[in-house]
């Protein structure tokens, strides 16, 4: 296998981690701090916001990116599969797009909310908060499997 090839596989498993992540927050972190009376999900989110900018999720979550962009050129040049790596490529950036377009903007409005004003502030934020996070978890899902497939020799 060759450097390009691995570089698929590693971006692959990348974005796909990152996306597990994504996952995870749609499919029941969401949902148990929707369960919190209203003050207690803003507080919770709040510590969970000031904890996510960790080097090591920082890390994932921009280098799977990179890798990505980075096996579609590595696609381009060796004349691998192009198409589903430059796809998968465009779609952890879009991925990473949402994140800073709509999460983070939503994560500094929800950091600077009293939670006392949680029963106003927890709905505004939740909602369009998990949409945007469904969005990059399916984003990165596919991502990760167009790396696989780009990754298999035509």
């Amino acid at each position: 296998m060759g450097g390009a090839t691995w570089l698929l596989v590693v971006a692959s498993v990348a974005v796909a981690a990152t996306a597990g992540v994504f996952v995870a927050f749609s499919t029941f972190v969401m949902r148990a701090l929707g369960d919190l009376p209203p003050a207690d999900a803003v507080r919770a989110m709040q510590a969970v916001n000031r904890r996510a900018p960790s080097p090591a999720f920082m890390a994932l979550l921009v280098g799977s990116t990179l890798l990505a962009v980075a096996g579609a050129v590595g696609a381009v040049v060796t004349g691998g599969r192009v198409v589903p790596a430059v796809a998968a490529a465009l779609l952890a950036v879009v991925a990473f797009a949402v994140t800073g377009v709509v999460n983070v903007p939503l994560n500094d409005r929800l950091a600077a909310t009293d939670p006392s004003d949680g029963a106003r502030a927890w709905p505004a934020y939740a909602g369009p908060w998990t949409r945007a996070n469904h969005a990059r978890a399916g984003l990165g899902l596919l991502s990760a499997l167009l790396l696989a497939v780009a990754a298999v020799p035509a």
